[in-house]
């Protein structure tokens, strides 16, 4: 009777023991998990400051490219008006030189 006692109180402190290394290592695995979704938030939080970031940077590239393609048509307009204007001017400079030629 005194072995089966002994058998049964070495079982409950081997027990009592399994339990609180369960208990160490779930506390240990909660910590670890906490500080996991912690810097898993702050990616989260960090990737979407990226994201905007980019998508505000795009946006003023885009109008400032637009508005450079702007200037560059109205530039590029004036210059064929100007070139226009000097081949009717040329016109005008052939027609009189050969009106006086023949007169």
């Amino acid at each position: 009777m005194s072995e089966v006692t002994r058998l049964a109180a070495e079982t409950n402190r081997a027990s009592q023991e399994s339990q609180v290394a369960v208990r160490q290592m779930i506390e240990g695995l909660q910590k670890q998990m906490s500080l996991h979704m912690e810097r898993f938030n702050n990616v989260d939080e960090t990737l979407a400051r990226v994201f905007n970031s980019i998508g505000s940077h795009l946006e003023l590239q885009s109008k400032q490219m637009g508005e450079q393609l702007t200037t560059m048509d109205q530039a590029l307009a004036r210059a064929v008006n100007q070139f226009e204007q000097l081949v009717d001017d040329l016109a005008d400079a052939v027609k009189t030189r050969k009106s006086l030629n023949e007169a």
